[in-house]
C-alpha cells in the first residue's frame, strides 16, 4: 500500500568504459559489510561504495585494457582481525584486494594473484579456467568451482580451496576421479 511513496535515494555510475565502447552486462550480486557495498562491473572493476550515500570509496581495475572479460557474479569478503579482504576473480586469476584501500595484496599468490590454470590436469598455458561465481568462505579458505570451456577435451571442473591469506592451494576435489 505504500509502494507509491518510494523514492530513489542514490544512484551509482560505474565509469570504466572507454568512450564509444559498448557496455557489457553486469551480473554482480553486491555484498555489504560494515556499511560498505562491494560489487564489480561487467568490465571487472571492483568498487567499494558507501551504502548510505552512494559515494565511491575506492575502485580497483582488475584487467588490463583490451583483455576480454567474462560474466562475474560478485565478490567474496574475508577478515581476520584488522586484515579485511575482498577475494575476486577475473580472467584466469583469483585476487586478494585490501577491503579498506582497494589495493591488491602482494603477499597473496604472486603480486596479489593466483593463476587458476595452475593445478589442473592440463598445461596451464593451454587452458582457461575462470570463475563466474565468487566462491564461499569457510574459516580461512575460499572454496571455488571452475568455469571451463564447453569443448571436448576441456579440463574438468575441479572444486578447490585456497588459503585466504597466502593464496596457497590447500586441497582439490576431483569431480572426475583420477
Amino acid at each position: 500500500s505504500n509502494v507509491n511513496k518510494l523514492e530513489n535515494t542514490w544512484t551509482f555510475q560505474m565509469n570504466d568504459l572507454a568512450t564509444g565502447e559498448e557496455p557489457v552486462a553486469s551480473q554482480s550480486n553486491p555484498i555489504i559489510v560494515d556499511g560498505i557495498m562491494y560489487t564489480n562491473s561487467g568490465k571487472q572493476t571492483v568498487y567499494a561504495i558507501d551504502a548510505a550515500t552512494g559515494k565511491e570509496v575506492w575502485s580497483c581495475k582488475t584487467l588490463e585494457e583490451g583483455t576480454p572479460s567474462a560474466a562475474s557474479r560478485g565478490v567474496t569478503y574475508w577478515e581476520s582481525g584488522d586484515d579485511k579482504r575482498i577475494l575476486y576473480s577475473s580472467g584466469n586469476s583469483l585476487m586478494a584486494i585490501d577491503a579498506q584501500t582497494g589495493k591488491m595484496i602482494p603477499s597473496f599468490g604472486v603480486n596479489g594473484r593466483v593463476n587458476l590454470n595452475e593445478g589442473m590436469r592440463d598445461d596451464p598455458s593451454n587452458i582457461s579456467i575462470t570463475l563466474s561465481s565468487p566462491g564461499r568462505i569457510f574459516k580461512d579458505l575460499i572454496i571455488i568451482g571452475a568455469r571451463t570451456p564447453d569443448l571436448y577435451g576441456a579440463p574438468p571442473g575441479y572444486i578447490r580451496a585456497y588459503d585466504c591469506k597466502t593464496g596457497k592451494l590447500e586441497w582439490t576435489f576431483h569431480t572426475i576421479p583420477h
